[in-house]
């Protein structure tokens, strides 16, 4: 008896008309499972604070001591020595900049909040004139003097709480001494120890994803942290002595905080920015020569350092860094906004790979299937050669 089964050609049709629909579903399937694995992985990173920041702080350490402790092994120096030598020298580097430095913008921060009243009464007096020569203001329902008031108000209690922050990491408790501690004995493993565990971990991947994440990803978060700290410091200290010399109230102050904004994408602007118009309240002028100064520098450095530093390591789309910068903000604060761009530009790199691996193998596959139809070509041809 002849089974009925469907010739070879109808089961190839229907598999090819039913292929866009298993791409659509798998697709659909990506964003729940997607959004589950992020659900979990914010249950994970709140459940073991203050881990998740003690390690994400020891390995960004490790990556910027990392550097000095390469160029010492390339002169000859053991892994070892060369890392009790660069630890050496950072602890005694930080104790100069704590003595030095760390007095300064206490006093700095300080002074500008004594100053915060008298800057709300200039402000006050400002908006004052401005009622009396435009006088629908006077009319208007909206009561802008109280709204500057409380305006002044919220900064002003915004920087005496950052200010105590500030003053209470300085002085040290006994947790904040602790997650010190923890963090340093971790750089430490992790300098002397990172690549065995980095290693043991890879081991859990299949051979493919172990290749890819072992070929970018400490290139790229070596280059991206170690390019945008030595950025940062840079045009901190740059911005801080041109204050200085144009003789700008608290010039070291605000030439630190641009700087340490620049740290994060997008963070350096919005720094500028609010330090110019600060600024602007109490010296109109002395905030213009801020966002002029700030943005011909920030140029040069956009322009000019910062691809000579890192090059085209990054490779996203400007609106996927200002998402990537978010989702890091929220899972680990601060640091996890520093991260999060180097991590999503290694993500977009595996999966160009996995899209480009995959379109090979479609590729393939397609000749695959075609290479017959050339051989019953010719095998006529040639049969017809021969008859005649």
């Amino acid at each position: 008896m002849a089974s009925s089964s469907p010739p070879p050609l109808e089961l190839e049709s229907s598999t090819h008309a039913l292929k866009p629909f298993t791409q659509w579903l798998r697709v659909g399937l990506l964003f729940p499972l997607g959004f589950l694995n992020g659900w979990l992985l914010l249950l994970l990173v709140d459940n073991i604070q203050p881990l998740f920041n003690i390690l994400l702080t020891s390995t960004l350490l490790a990556f910027l001591l990392d550097f000095p402790i390469r160029f010492l092994e390339r002169r000859g120096l053991q892994r070892g020595w060369a890392v009790g030598v660069v630890l050496v020298l950072a602890v005694i580097v930080l104790t100069a900049i704590g003595i030095i430095l760390i007095p300064i913008l206490i006093k700095q921060l300080s002074d500008l909040i004594s100053q915060l009243p008298s800057w709300a009464s200039e402000l006050e007096s400002k908006v004052r004139e401005l009622e009396q020569q435009w006088g629908p203001l006077q009319r208007s329902e909206f009561d802008l003097s109280r709204q500057q008031e409380a305006i002044i108000a919220q900064l002003q209690e915004a920087l005496r709480s950052a200010s105590g922050t500030f003053l209470s990491i300085l002085s040290g408790t006994f947790q904040n001494t602790l997650n010190l501690f923890f963090t340093l004995v971790l750089t430490v493993f992790l300098l002397l120890g990172g690549e065995t565990a980095w290693d043991g971990i890879l081991k859990w991947l299949p051979p493919w994803w172990r290749t890819q994440i072992s070929m970018h990803t400490p290139v790229k978060l070596r280059t991206f942290i170690g390019g945008q700290v030595a950025i940062a410091v840079g045009f901190g200290a740059v911005l801080a002595l041109a204050f200085t010399v144009l003789n700008i109230p608290l010039g070291l102050l605000f030439g630190f905080i641009i700087g340490l904004g620049s740290l994060i994408p997008f963070l350096g602007a919005v720094t500028q920015i609010s330090v110019s118009l600060f600024l602007m309240i109490q010296n109109f002028w002395a905030g213009i020569k801020v966002f002029a100064v700030a943005f011909v520098i920030g140029q040069v450095v956009d322009q000019v350092v910062s691809p000579r530093i890192m090059g085209s390591i990054v490779g996203l789309n400007p609106v996927w860094v200002l998402i990537s910068v978010f989702i890091g903000f929220r899972l680990a604060g601060v640091l996890g906004a520093l991260l999060a761009v180097p991590v999503a530009s290694i993500v977009k790199t595996i999966a160009d790979e996995v899209l480009k691996s995959r379109g090979q193998l479609e590729h393939s596959q397609a000749e695959q299937h075609l290479s017959p139809e050339p051989e019953i070509e010719s095998d006529h041809a040639a049969a017809q050669t021969l008859t005649e």
